[in-house]
């Protein structure tokens, strides 16, 4: 909510919890935190290379999973099976 408010122009930013059906489109470029029941990573469309490609960050640097793709999908309002998902890596905040 607080990013929302200063970044309102930017779509996406809402509660991480929500999650399948719950999905709200974005339309324009978006950034959303969302866990994928393990890890929490951050996807977003800005400076993402074509139309439907997501760029998620994730500190492990994993393939993204079903949830990831999933929510991918919904907030794209990407109805094909296929979305073109960029891995960007990024630091562990652990030590």
């Amino acid at each position: 909510m607080i990013l929302k408010r200063h970044f309102p122009f930017v779509n996406g930013l809402r509660d991480p919890a929500i999650k399948g059906s719950l999905v709200v489109p974005a339309n324009s470029e978006f950034v959303q935190i969302i866990t994928t029941g393990v890890h929490w990573v951050c996807l977003s469309t800005i400076k993402a290379s074509t139309t439907g490609s997501v760029r998620i960050f994730h500190s492990v640097y994993q393939n993204p999973n079903s949830t990831a793709i999933e929510h991918a999908r919904g907030m794209l309002m990407h109805t094909c099976d296929e979305v073109t998902i960029i891995n960007d890596k990024v630091q562990s905040g652990w030590k």
